[in-house]
């Protein structure tokens, strides 16, 4: 059975969005990239309006949602830490409550986790500790690594296999491929 799941890292400055086909046969990466369009400020300018912000995070999302037709959307919460300034977790938050009424409108399964809990996890079962896999492939953002490890804790099977070192690296590897594509 092919089922094809969006997984999200959300993020003022980096909204990382993972798209991958689970199977029979395992894990395949479709694309990794970084969201053009965020929600980064409320103030009400004319030039980057709430509104303009709004409106263009919308359609870049719905188009990603047009052109991959996800089953299921898994992302990670934002929870305000001691060290948060500003407006980040409201803008955060405004982002991910955009997203959950975009899927429900379609009919898309959501999934909301904790960094802690999926992390945590991670670190317990991996054969590999979660900092040194951001290490081992430079120049990829660790939130395109995030939004894909999400939506693997929710979807694979066979979970054994995910938090083997030889898995993971190969994983990594092909999402440093897909950034670099996308990136010219």
């Amino acid at each position: 059975m092919k089922k094809i799941i969006l997984s999200a890292d959300p993020g003022k400055e980096n909204f990382a969005v993972s798209i991958q086909q689970i199977d029979e046969d395992g894990v395949k990466v479709i694309n990794s990239f970084l969201l053009k369009n965020r929600i980064v400020d409320l103030k009400e300018d004319k030039k980057n309006s709430y509104m303009t912000l709004l409106t263009n995070f919308l359609s870049e999302f719905e188009s990603i949602l047009d052109k991959y037709s996800p089953e299921e959307c898994s992302m990670e919460r934002y929870q305000v830490r001691f060290r948060t300034f500003g407006n980040l977790a409201e803008l955060v938050n405004i982002m991910i409550g955009v997203v959950s009424l975009i899927c429900l409108k379609r009919k898309i399964r959501i999934n909301l986790t904790i960094a802690s809990s999926w992390k945590n996890k991670f670190n317990q079962k991996s054969e590999i500790p979660l900092d040194d896999l951001y290490k081992l492939v430079k120049k990829l953002p660790p939130h395109l690594i995030d939004a894909s490890l999400i939506g693997l804790h929710f979807n694979i099977e066979d979970k054994e296999n995910l938090y083997k070192k030889e898995f993971l690296e190969n994983y990594c590897l092909s999402l440093k491929r897909l950034f670099d594509e996308s990136d010219k």
